[in-house]
């Protein structure tokens, strides 16, 4: 027979273990909100990214053919009108208010603000550098 006294015992015990898991879990659920929130705002960013660089292109097809291009900006949906031919495009993190922006056939847009919504957070994208700019 062997005797346990004087030897002691390696590991946790389970109510150990279920104490540290419940702090794991209220730390992880303190710090979800503001990654959550972080991660959509990421995800705007990158959709205003893109919408810029399709303004871009619309000017710059309006441009070389001499002609209207029509973005109708309502909600999520950006409807581009260029001559018989229509886009769509829906985004899932950027919203707009009803506004209409034509490129003439210079390339050049009749106004120079746009204005979107990313979650609650309103921006402006400014259409016209300054012409100091280059």
């Amino acid at each position: 027979m062997t005797n346990n006294v004087g030897h002691s015992s390696r590991g946790f015990t389970l109510i150990e273990l279920l104490v540290i898991l419940v702090i794991v879990g209220v730390v992880m659920s303190l710090m979800a909100p503001p990654l959550v929130k972080t991660i959509e705002s990421s995800q705007a960013r990158n959709e205003q990214f893109r919408l810029e660089s399709r303004l871009k292109l619309y000017s710059s097809k309006a441009f070389i053919n001499e002609t209207n291009v029509f973005l109708d900006f309502n909600g999520s949906n950006l409807k581009i009108e260029m001559g018989k031919q229509t886009t769509t495009y829906q985004f899932e993190f950027i919203s707009f208010p009803k506004q209409r922006l034509v490129y003439g056939p210079l390339g050049l847009p009749n106004i120079s603000q746009l204005e979107l919504l990313a979650g609650s957070q309103k921006r402006v994208l400014n259409l016209v550098k300054a012409s100091h700019e280059k």
